[in-house]
C-alpha cells in the first residue's frame, strides 16, 4: 500500500493560508472584546450616577463631595488624615469601601473601569489615590474636614467672575436646568506629566482638552481604541461620548463675566452644555 504525505509546498500554503485567516479575524475578534468593554464600563458608570442620585436624595438634593481631604478616625482609633476622591467617598457610604490603602485604594466594584488591568494602575493614579472615573470639574463641592478638630472648608470651582451665579453655597442638583446634557462624571482618562515624567490621572474633567489627545496635551482615555468615553449625565442617563477633537471642538463664543474679578473667555460651546453649567446659553 502507498502513503501519502504533505510536501513541503502544501504544508507552507497551508500555514500561509491560517496566517492570512488569523490576521483578517483577530483584528474583529480584538474590537469586539474592545466593544464588549466599553458597554461594560457604560454599565458600571450608569451605577455610579445612581449612587449619586442616591446620596443626593438623602441629604435633600445635596451632591456628594468630589474630592475631601479628610482627618478621619479610622478603625484602629488613630486620626489618619488622606485625600478621598468621589469614588472613594461613595464606595464607603454604599458600604462597599475600597481596600489597600498601600496601593492608593484602587477601585474596586462599579467603580472599577473593565478597560484597566490591573497592572495598568500605575498609569491611573495621582499622587493620592488610583483614580478609574472622573467627576465634572465644576459640578461638585471640595471639602475639608478635621474629625478631631471640628474644623470644616467647604469650595466649589467656577471660572472667575461666575462665583455669584454658580453659588457659594452646596451644590445641588436643582442647580442643573439641563441635567440631560450635563456630564455627572466621566470614565478614566490618564495624561502624561511632563515634568514628572509620568503618566497621571485626570481627578476630575472640566473641558474637552482634557479628553482629547493632541500634540501639545497627551491624554489617553481608556476606551482611545474604540473612540469613545464613557459618561453618565445628571438625569441618570449614560452614554459614549466621541473622542474626537471636532466633537468638542465644535464653536466658540466670548462669555463675559456678571461679577469683577474675572474676564471675558472663549469658550467652545461643547464644553459649556456638557460642563459649564453656571454660563448663559445662547
Amino acid at each position: 500500500m502507498k502513503t501519502r504525505a504533505f510536501t513541503l509546498i502544501e504544508l507552507l500554503v497551508v500555514i500561509a493560508i491560517i496566517a492570512v485567516l488569523l490576521a483578517i479575524l483577530l483584528p474583529g475578534l480584538g474590537h469586539a472584546r474592545a466593544s464588549a468593554r466599553l458597554s461594560q464600563c457604560q454599565t458600571r458608570i450608569r451605577s455610579q450616577g445612581q449612587i449619586v442620585f442616591t446620596y443626593a436624595n438623602d441629604y435633600r438634593e445635596s451632591l456628594p463631595p468630589c474630592a475631601v481631604n479628610w482627618n478621619r478616625r479610622e478603625d484602629d482609633g488613630e486620626f489618619h488624615n488622606a485625600v478621598w476622591t468621589l469614588a472613594r467617598f461613595l464606595a464607603l457610604y454604599d458600604d462597599h469601601p475600597f481596600p489597600d490603602p498601600e496601593n492608593l485604594w484602587p477601585p474596586t466594584g462599579v467603580w472599577r473601569c473593565a478597560a484597566v488591568p490591573t497592572d495598568d494602575d500605575g498609569m491611573h493614579t495621582t499622587h493620592t489615590a488610583t483614580v478609574h472615573s472622573a467627576p465634572n470639574t465644576w459640578a461638585y463641592n471640595n471639602i475639608l474636614v478635621d474629625d478631631e478638630t471640628g474644623e470644616k472648608i467647604i469650595q466649589a470651582d467656577s471660572l472667575p467672575g461666575w462665583e455669584q451665579v454658580a453659588g457659594g453655597g452646596w451644590r445641588r442638583l436643582s442647580n442643573y436646568t439641563t441635567p440631560a446634557e450635563l456630564i455627572a462624571i466621566g470614565d478614566a482618562v490618564t495624561f502624561y506629566f511632563a515634568i514628572h515624567e509620568h503618566w497621571h490621572a485626570r481627578e476630575s474633567l472640566g473641558g474637552g482638552w482634557q479628553i482629547v489627545a493632541t500634540d501639545s496635551v497627551q491624554n489617553h482615555a481608556s476606551h482611545a481604541e474604540t473612540g469613545r468615553l464613557p459618561a453618565v449625565f445628571f438625569d441618570g442617563h449614560a452614554a459614549a461620548l466621541p473622542l474626537a477633537a471636532d466633537y468638542w471642538n465644535d464653536k466658540q463664543r466670548t462669555h463675559t463675566p456678571p461679577a469683577a474679578g474675572g474676564y471675558p473667555q472663549d469658550l467652545w460651546d461643547r464644553d459649556v452644555q456638557r460642563f459649564l453649567w453656571f454660563l448663559e446659553r445662547r
